[in-house]
């Protein structure tokens, strides 16, 4: 996997505990981390961030969704945006791709 630029993360989640342990394990530092607790990002936020990446993957268990931030915004903001309101974590971003959530072959084919 290439340099990760920024990661957001929750501590008390399953979903982040198996992304961190990923990062670990493949020796991987983050250029920038965000706890989410601390550092929420909203639905508008996020539609800043889209401009900055060509492509998004949206994992929700085994489900896999790839859009493109231009053509697909609102379905991105109504599948990455959790209850809470804010972006579902863990989430990272590496280049001009946009992962949200967790999922073992996604992390492993990202390597």
């Amino acid at each position: 996997m290439k340099q990760i630029d920024w990661y957001y993360h929750r501590n008390s989640c399953n979903s982040c505990t198996k992304a961190q342990e990923f990062l670990e394990q493949n020796n991987l530092t983050p250029v920038e981390t965000v706890n989410c607790k601390k550092e929420p990002i909203d639905a508008g936020e996020l539609k800043e961030r889209l401009k900055k990446v060509d492509r998004v993957l949206v994992t929700r268990g085994k489900k896999i969704l790839e859009l493109d931030p231009k053509a697909d915004a609102e379905e991105i903001l109504s599948t990455a945006i959790g209850r809470s309101g804010n972006l579902r974590a863990p989430s990272m971003r590496q280049g001009s791709l946009l992962l949200v959530g967790y999922n073992d072959e996604i992390y492993t084919r990202l390597q």
